[in-house]
């Protein structure tokens, strides 16, 4: 095995070896500082393991890999909470089984397991969500492994029988809530959560520049989230999440008023400089003093869709302005909300 003294350093061992990446390049690796050679020699065994390529690989092996690989290619932000979830709820059932012995009866064993460990805790949507990234490291090692096939395709999603309802403020709802807001940065910022439709994420990452006031023009293009113990910014959510959103002209005059208070107001610099939290507690104070239920700070972008449907926006206009990247995720989303519209067209033909 390529495991030798270093001259260099006495006492010390190193490994030199090849090896190839995922891809088939081959490529060298050297690790100095080993103590001894049992050392240095566990080490290479454990590399070379990594990049073996072969379908006996480790899960947990497997998992280093495909992360690495995931890192490089996706935002931070995503990449640590699909991280999290792995690390949370996949690698300690499957870290020490080798990747051609998972069968569909031991993904299902560990989803029941999960359910019954995690049930009041996670959500059925949250359960199905861990066994897609179980899925999806999976396929990868039938791209690159050599696994003959994946076996979470065999396995069914848990059914989620309960009836839920998205959570929206209606417009008189919301300017009950609005009514308590003293502060005019906090009147701006629920005023473009529900007026504009943001992500919590791009309302957090606005800069002063963003902001066209002559055009009454919201340039959104990127996020803030947050990542290894703090915020980052990166791209929006996706492609068509980068656009320009229309704003009211009242909505301008609260933006300008606020900008008068503040001392940076250069185009790079942060409209809010708020966090996570702040906008969460700032958020269940209004609804409390307003003697509203709870709902997510998303929950005002529903909003927002609820009020552009009341007002006969059509669906298209809908998807544009959210930034979703297909017309089919904002109908299969907010269906529920046309019915009423269905009848006020029957009427209209009724009325010709």
């Amino acid at each position: 095995m390529p495991v030798y003294k270093d001259n260099n350093k006495k006492g010390s061992w190193f490994v030199s070896c090849y090896y190839k990446d995922y891809v088939g390049h081959k490529k060298q690796k050297v690790k100095r500082g080993f103590t001894t050679k049992k050392e240095a020699q566990s080490w290479e065994r454990d590399f070379l393991e990594h990049y073996s390529n072969q379908p006996t690989i480790l899960f947990k092996a497997l998992v280093d890999v495909y992360l690495e690989d995931y890192k490089a290619k996706y935002k931070l932000s995503s990449y640590y909470v699909k991280e999290k979830n792995i690390q949370s709820h996949i690698l300690p059932y499957f870290g020490e089984t080798k990747i051609n012995n998972i069968t569909p009866n031991m993904v299902r064993d560990w989803l029941n397991n999960l359910q019954a460990k995690q049930g009041n805790t996670l959500s059925t949507e949250t359960k199905n969500g861990i066994l897609r990234n179980l899925s999806a490291i999976l396929s990868y090692a039938c791209k690159y492994y050599g696994l003959g096939s994946n076996p979470c395709k065999l396995v069914d999603a848990l059914k989620d029988n309960t009836k839920k309802e998205k959570i929206f403020l209606t417009l008189e709802q919301y300017k009950a809530f609005r009514s308590n807001i003293t502060d005019i940065r906090d009147k701006v910022i629920f005023d473009l959560l529900f007026f504009a439709g943001l992500r919590r994420g791009e309302l957090m990452a606005l800069t002063f520049g963003d902001v066209d006031m002559d055009n009454k023009l919201l340039h959104i293009s990127k996020t803030k989230g947050y990542a290894a113990g703090s915020y980052v910014t990166t791209p929006p959510k996706t492609t068509t999440s980068n656009r320009v959103v229309t704003l009211p002209g009242f909505l301008i005059d609260e933006i300008k008023e606020y900008k008068e208070h503040c001392l940076d107001t250069d185009a790079k610099t942060s409209l809010f400089s708020i966090g996570k939290a702040s906008i969460e507690y700032k958020k269940d104070k209004y609804l409390k003093l307003a003697g509203l239920p709870y709902m997510r700070i998303h929950d005002f972008r529903h909003s927002h869709v609820a009020l552009l449907v009341e007002l006969g926006e059509n669906p298209l206009l809908i998807a544009n302005r959210l930034g979703h990247s297909d017309i089919k995720m904002t109908l299969n989303t907010y269906a529920h909300l046309y019915p009423n519209k269905q009848k006020e067209l029957a009427q209209k033909l009724e009325n010709l």
